[in-house]
């Protein structure tokens, strides 16, 4: 699943990047998408209005969770992921870069990140209990514990990183410059 900002537009698609299908949703300004863990709802990170809003397949709203993050609508959510738990984790992307956890509509941690100039997406990986970052401005992949510290980077060959997402033994992330979707092997 990918997003488009530019016309409030959820897209399924296949492992080469091609279009399968495609849902408009009422969002504005979308930055981040998850699926639930039985993948009957769709969560999008809306950027400026600071909130992650919860959709049914048909493009029904569900519900909206406001976030108290950022001062610059322009650099605020950009990332969420749930884990095993049903948690929601979502990213702010910087000034400040923080790290927040919610379960249900109750905030239980926010962790200020320092790793890189800015956060663009976020994946959780359930077989190793951690998180994967990508960094648009670091041109880097970040493994990150729950608790928010790097256990390892690694250097992506462009800058645009804008969405990360894990399936079995690869990363995938989506490119917002080239519009391409680049796929790596998942380091250990």
């Amino acid at each position: 699943m990918t997003i488009s900002d530019a016309n409030s537009t959820v897209y399924e698609i296949d492992f080469n990047g091609r279009i399968i299908n495609e849902l408009k949703i009422s969002a504005d300004d979308l930055e981040g998408i998850a699926l639930s863990k039985n993948c009957d709802t769709i969560y999008v990170a809306e950027e400026k209005k600071q909130q992650v809003t919860k959709f049914l397949w048909d493009g029904t709203k569900i519900s909206s969770l406001k976030t108290n993050v950022s001062v610059d609508e322009n650099h605020s959510l950009e990332g969420v992921t749930l884990d095993k738990k049903n948690n929601l984790f979502i990213l702010n992307e910087k000034n400040p870069c923080v790290l927040l956890e919610y379960s249900g509509t109750t905030e239980i941690t926010r962790k200020v990140l320092s790793f890189s100039k800015d956060v663009s997406d976020i994946c959780y990986d359930d077989k190793l209990d951690c998180f994967w970052i990508v960094s648009d401005e670091s041109e880097a992949v970040y493994k990150v514990s729950k608790a928010g510290y790097v256990l390892n980077k690694y250097s992506i060959p462009f800058s645009k990183g804008e969405g990360i997402t894990l399936v079995a033994d690869k990363i995938y992330i989506v490119n917002d410059s080239d519009g391409k979707l680049y796929v790596f092997e998942k380091p250990e």
